[in-house]
């Protein structure tokens, strides 16, 4: 509630008034700075219910993922200023997913390789085999070593906290793969192609109702 009251204040006072063009990037700093920390209490509920034994549900209706990519990409833009990024599309990519699971997902992975990695962020789209979409998000930074990938998908991980930036909970990547698993998918990481962290991720083209 609290957060919410400060994203329709700045919604209302963008749209009920006159601001001088040097207080823009203020209010811009508000509304972002809100959006990513709803996306900090969604995940450490998440990690919560994980706790307490529950399955994280998802509601899949008929979706375009590349739209749902583009979407994330654009708000990951309107939060940093200048950031390289590029989505690639190979085939049909409509299915039926979780809208709002995909979009905190999305967040948690262009967030990770914004804090961690270096532009750009390169997302790729494609029809892998038949009933599945691979995903893939990609940037140009140190990336993991092999040995501690999968240590990458705890709770808590911090790899290299010398090279996350302030407000991360290290919860990004466990609650990836926990909405993967939920939607019948899996994911990997793996190198990018500009020698940075690529995570892969693949879904069955109707995801699983939990």
């Amino acid at each position: 509630a609290p957060l919410q009251a400060v994203s329709m204040s700045s919604e209302m006072l963008e749209r009920k008034t006159s601001l001088d063009p040097a207080a823009q990037p203020y209010l811009l700093a508000i509304r972002n700075g809100t959006r990513h920390m709803g996306a900090m209490v969604n995940d450490l509920l998440e990690f919560v219910r994980s706790r307490l034994g529950t399955q994280l549900p998802v509601e899949p209706c008929a979706m375009n993922m590349a739209h749902a990519c583009q979407t994330a990409l654009d708000q990951a833009r309107a939060g940093h200023h200048g950031c390289e990024q590029s989505l690639q599309v190979n085939g049909n990519v409509e299915g039926h997913w979780d809208p709002r699971r995909l979009g905190q997902l999305l967040q948690n992975l262009i967030g990770n390789a914004l804090q961690y990695g270096a532009p750009p962020v390169e997302i790729a789209l494609a029809v892998e085999r038949p009933g599945f979409v691979s995903l893939k998000v990609g940037d140009h930074g140190n990336g993991i070593p092999p040995e501690q990938r999968e240590r990458a998908f705890e709770a808590f991980a911090q790899i290299d906290p010398a090279r996350a930036t302030r407000g991360s909970c290290g919860l990004g990547l466990a609650i990836v793969r926990r909405i993967v698993k939920a939607s019948g998918g899996e994911v990997t990481l793996g190198e990018a192609s500009g020698g940075g962290l690529e995570v892969e991720l693949r879904f069955p083209i109707a995801a699983a109702s939990v």
